[in-house]
């Protein structure tokens, strides 16, 4: 079975050829241009996989204080360690939440924060608040850690019933990476 470094190898791939056929890539300066690919290069030269970070830990820190700060509970470790892995991602309807962008101050925030997700969630469905830190998302599902439980599960996402209960975050990543990449089990 291939493990979550192989599902996020496939990922970083996938976004690398996507960014080389974009229209922004393909307008770049040759200079530019070629400054990305170097940079690219020297990620993967130095054991990263590009265009698939994981979170730094002060980017982290900024996260567990939003997340106390906004939503009133502490962030798991096992949490962080998923955005150890990987901070956030986008494909084919699944998200993996990131740390929030504009925590960062980042001004191309394209990626959902997680403080900020869990904060709208909360708000449109209270029987969230301080049960579930929701993680990402696709078009059916919440996938969520259950704070009282310490359990990640997938939750129906209109009836918030819930559907699947992971072996642990590493076993939510897995799935949540197969369904971006729309790889059958």
């Amino acid at each position: 079975m291939p493990t979550t470094y192989d599902y996020l190898k496939e990922l970083s791939d996938l976004f690398v050829a996507d960014l080389h056929t974009s229209q922004y890539y393909r307008n770049l300066p040759l200079e530019e241009r070629a400054g990305v690919d170097q940079r690219l290069a020297r990620d993967a030269a130095e054991g990263s996989l590009p265009l698939v970070p994981g979170a730094a830990e002060a980017d982290l820190g900024l996260l567990d204080e939003a997340i106390a700060e906004w939503l009133g509970v502490e962030m798991p470790e096992c949490v962080k360690a998923l955005l150890r892995q990987v901070d956030g991602f986008v494909e084919n309807g699944t998200t993996l939440y990131s740390v929030d962008p504009e925590l960062l101050k980042e001004t191309d925030g394209w990626r959902p924060g997680m403080a900020g997700q869990n904060q709208m969630f909360w708000i449109e469905f209270p029987e969230l608040s301080h049960r579930w830190l929701l993680v990402g998302d696709n078009e059916l599902s919440f996938f969520a850690y259950d704070l009282v439980r310490g359990e990640f599960w997938a939750l129906d996402r209109y009836g918030l019933d819930q559907q699947h209960q992971f072996a642990d975050g590493d076993d939510l990543l897995r799935f949540m990476l197969r369904t971006a990449l729309r790889f059958k089990d």
